[in-house]
């Protein structure tokens, strides 16, 4: 059975059931270089886990980017 999620506002279909684990694993994000929030509550690191989405589920994928200047 198909659900629909929406990752950083676009819509995408997921198999149910999924966790968040294996939504970051089919676009390809390691949650380690990540801030996550489902449903505007963001997702402390070690819980990630254990997360399960649902239909209509907003997940929020925010990267962590190095750089600057000297």
């Amino acid at each position: 059975m198909a659900i629909k999620v929406f990752i950083n506002g676009r819509p995408e279909d997921a198999e149910a059931p999924t966790t968040l684990p294996e939504l970051l694993a089919s676009v390809k994000i390691r949650p380690e270089v990540a801030t996550l929030a489902v449903n505007k509550v963001i997702v402390r690191r070690d819980d990630i886990d254990g997360v399960a989405l649902d239909d209509g589920d907003e997940v929020e994928i925010m990267l962590h980017l190095a750089g600057g200047s000297e």
